[in-house]
This record gives structure tokens, sequence and C-alpha cells, in this order.
């Protein structure tokens, strides 16, 4: 089990693992306190989407796939299927992980993972506003949800047209 624990005061997050059968708490990196980079190399986001996304999120990954984003760095992609441990490697790297599909519940999905972040020094946004700043309407609202390093998510946002609405159905 991976344990998140949040410092305030230094905006840090420290991780370790609870092993249950020995009741020990283990710190597998060597720098157990994180906090989060500016900016990152890995953007983490399903790509089989790609010609569903809106404009300025296709610019977006073009211009940070080829190094013309603000940072100058070629990003490469990352992503696992898992928000959790795509967002875990993004705590760790700096980066972002995303899903632009307004498909996660506000309440209990996008708040919990946006306070991790931003107390990791990072931010949450759903392509408009911060995440924590959303005043849930229904119990099961759904939006799209962007996390990462703050210069990453800054430029992200300035791309305007990112959240992708309407979900196409695919059929298997």
């Amino acid at each position: 089990m991976c344990i998140y624990n949040i410092n305030k005061k230094k905006k840090r997050v420290k991780k370790s693992k609870h092993k249950t059968t020995t009741k020990h708490v283990l710190t597998p990196h060597s720098n157990a306190t994180q906090q989060h980079h500016q900016t990152g190399q890995i953007y983490s986001v399903n790509d089989a989407r790609y010609h569903d996304w809106p404009t300025g999120l296709q610019q977006y990954i073009d211009a940070i796939r080829q190094g013309k984003g603000q940072s100058g760095k070629q990003y490469s992609a990352r992503y696992i299927c898992s928000l959790v441990g795509d967002l875990h490697r993004t705590l760790l790297y700096g980066g972002v992980a995303m899903n632009p599909r307004s498909h996660l519940r506000l309440l209990y999905e996008c708040q919990p993972l946006a306070f991790v972040t931003e107390q990791a020094g990072g931010k949450a946004t759903d392509g408009v506003r911060a995440i924590r700043d959303i005043v849930p309407e229904q119990l099961h609202q759904r939006l799209p949800l962007f996390l990462g390093s703050p210069e990453d998510i800054d430029e992200l946002v300035s791309y305007g047209d990112v959240q992708q609405v309407g979900s196409k159905k695919y059929d298997v």
C-alpha cells in the first residue's frame, strides 16, 4: 500500500509504502520527501483519442512532443491507463497527467487527486478552472482533469480549447 503524507506548511508530500504483513513503513526512494518539479518531460494521456481532441489540446501535445513548448524540452508519452499510477510518476518526475474527457467524478476522484497534487506543489484544473475551486452541482458530476507541474499546466491552459466535450462511442 502506498501512503502519501501531506505537509501543508512545506507544501511537500512524503511518499512511503506500508507493508501490511510486517507493519513496517518502507521509503523506496532515497529522497522520500517529494516536491513537484516546475516542469517535466513526460505527458500522460490516451493518445488513441488524439483525433477526437479539441484543437487546443492537439496543438499543446504537438508542441511538447516536438520540443516547441515553453520549456524547449521534447516530451515523451508515458500512459499506463491508471490515473493514480500516471499521477504517481508525474509527482516523481514532473510533467502532466490528463484525462480531457468529462469522465472523472469531481467529488471523489478529481478533488482528492487535486489536493495531493497541489500539496506537492503542482496544479490541477479542468482546463478552465482550478479543480478545488469548483463547487459540486451534482453528486456524480463529471469533468476533465489535468494534473501536473505548475508551468506545464499553465502552458496547457494557455492553449484554450483543451476540454473534450461529449464522448464519442467506440464499438468493440
